[in-house]
């Protein structure tokens, strides 16, 4: 993945935690940033880093 898909992807998934902050019941949204964080290495570095988008 390019430098500039690694960000979106970044982003997109930054986005859907504050979603499901904001909406914590909603366990559809809920499953999908936990699958996304599973499967993207880059995702899961960062997060595992303790850095922010």
């Amino acid at each position: 993945m390019t430098r500039h898909g690694e960000g979106v992807t970044r982003l997109g998934v930054a986005q859907m935690r504050m979603h499901n902050a904001n909406n914590p019941g909603d366990a559809e949204p809920a499953a999908l940033v936990g699958e996304l964080s599973r499967n993207s290495p880059s995702v899961t570095s960062s997060s595992a880093s303790g850095s922010s988008v």
